[in-house]
């Protein structure tokens, strides 16, 4: 489980953002939440964040926000949102460096590193890169994936943090440029509902080496 501390704004910072964004939406038990993940936060995506803000109907709320980078616009919406919090709301932004921030947001913030160590089911991953190929498709872990089913919503949510968690495992390993890079497109395409989970998983299963 990641501890995260009572703030109403967490600055979380992770070179493998999607692994801690799917870790902590997992983590969070908050009916009424919102969550993005971008490569780029513009305005139009920050007056969504508002409007999501500004209908204030539950006591607890969470808004989960993972980027790479953010337009000046954007990032001056947050701020305003960060000095005028409704009660029991919580932003948390995660970013791959403070630096892509503003000091004027970043000062709004408390920062919070070190997470990916406590990004749980590593164990799972060991085990994956573990077996050969064959052995791979026929674990009971991977199994379950297998069968489910591409339109269902929490089976989605199963891939893309399976997904993740190996690509977090694989940043300890010496894997190819080549074998990242498939990683990474994976990751990216789990998170698409019309994308074939079964697939990828097959893919990554005879694609990846095996490590002892």
């Amino acid at each position: 489980m990641i501890a995260l501390p009572r703030h109403h704004a967490l600055l979380c910072l992770a070179s493998h953002r999607g692994s801690v964004f799917n870790a902590i939406r997992t983590q969070l038990a908050s009916s009424d939440r919102y969550e993005l993940q971008t490569k780029s936060l513009g305005i139009d995506q920050v007056r969504d964040i508002t409007l999501w803000h500004s209908a204030h109907v539950a006591t607890e709320r969470v808004a989960i926000i993972s980027f790479y980078r953010a337009t000046e616009e954007a990032q001056n919406g947050l701020l305003k949102l960060l000095e005028e919090p409704k009660l029991g709301t919580t932003f948390i932004l995660i970013l791959s460096t403070e630096d892509a921030l503003l000091p004027t947001l970043r000062s709004r913030m408390m920062i919070v590193g070190g997470l990916e160590r406590e990004v749980p089911h590593l164990e799972e991953a060991e085990h994956f890169f573990s077996l050969e190929a064959a052995s791979r498709l026929s674990d009971e872990c991977v199994k379950g994936l297998l069968d489910a089913k591409d339109g269902d919503k929490k089976d989605r949510e199963r891939l893309t943090n399976f997904f993740a968690i190996l690509e977090l495992y694989a940043s300890r390993l010496k894997l190819s440029t080549h074998e990242r890079m498939l990683l990474r497109k994976c990751v990216h395409y789990s998170e698409d509902q019309s994308s074939s989970g079964k697939q990828l998983i097959e893919m990554i299963a005879l694609a990846m080496p095996v490590v002892k």
